[in-house]
């Protein structure tokens, strides 16, 4: 196991999991210090060997470790994900919408599982998702009605403060903002696609499936959204 850039030592169930992760990978999993990342921590996505990136040492927990290692267990298993139609494209709305989709889908897997450790996903959550809340209704964001791809990630971001919060005040703030007529498309979309992980989001690679394509089609942007199945699967 390569953790020794690791300042903290994992518990027996944490390093359990890892050990599951590298086996799947048949490789160790790579950590790698990214200070210009925009969260505190993520798992790259179709790369040869399982890797992790955190901001710097000061983000880096157990409970959000093990997160970022089941999020490579789901894709080496096989569970697929989705993507821009067009990789070269560089429209950073429709990057975030694919990122906030496909982990909308895994967080219904990967939450009960964090929870049955003993870790709290759904706390780890809130302040990216109030932060997120506070940039869409300033003032100097555009109208999520001005663009597709901005209603899809309005949308998206809707549905992240139901899913993957519990917090009754980032609910609340979620809906004064969406209260607004020019979010009354977003909230539509959100609301469905709230239903469609809860209806499809299981441990059944192909309902998994069949719900992200029930998403693609709710959202009404398949000319850039497309789905694509992970490594391994």
């Amino acid at each position: 196991m390569n953790t020794n850039s690791l300042p903290i030592t994992l518990s027996q169930a944490a390093t359990k999991i890892l050990k599951e992760v590298e086996l799947l990978y048949k490789s160790e999993v790579w950590w790698q210090e990214t200070p210009g990342l925009e969260g505190d921590m993520c798992a790259l996505r179709n790369t040869p060997m399982p890797t992790v990136r955190y901001k710097n040492t000061f983000v880096l927990n157990e409970g959000g470790i093990v997160h970022e290692l089941l999020h490579l267990k789901l894709r080496r298993l096989g569970y697929p994900n989705v993507q821009k139609a067009d990789p070269q494209e560089n429209n950073n709305w429709r990057d975030q919408t694919v990122a906030m989709l496909n982990n909308l889908f895994e967080h219904a897997l990967i939450f009960p599982e964090l929870e049955r450790l003993g870790y709290f996903p759904f706390e780890a959550e809130e302040n990216g998702t109030r932060a997120q809340l506070t940039r869409i209704s300033s003032s100097d964001f555009p109208s999520p009605d001005s663009n597709p791809s901005l209603t899809s990630l309005s949308a998206l971001l809707y549905a992240r403060a139901y899913l993957d919060c519990r917090s009754q005040a980032v609910r609340a703030l979620c809906e004064s903002i969406f209260s607004q007529p020019s979010f009354a498309s977003s909230k539509f979309l959100g609301q469905k696609v709230i239903e469609a992980v809860h209806n499809d989001a299981n441990n059944d690679v192909s309902q998994f499936r069949s719900g992200l394509n029930e998403c693609v089609r709710i959202l009404n942007e398949q000319a850039f959204i497309q789905l694509e199945a992970t490594n391994g699967a």
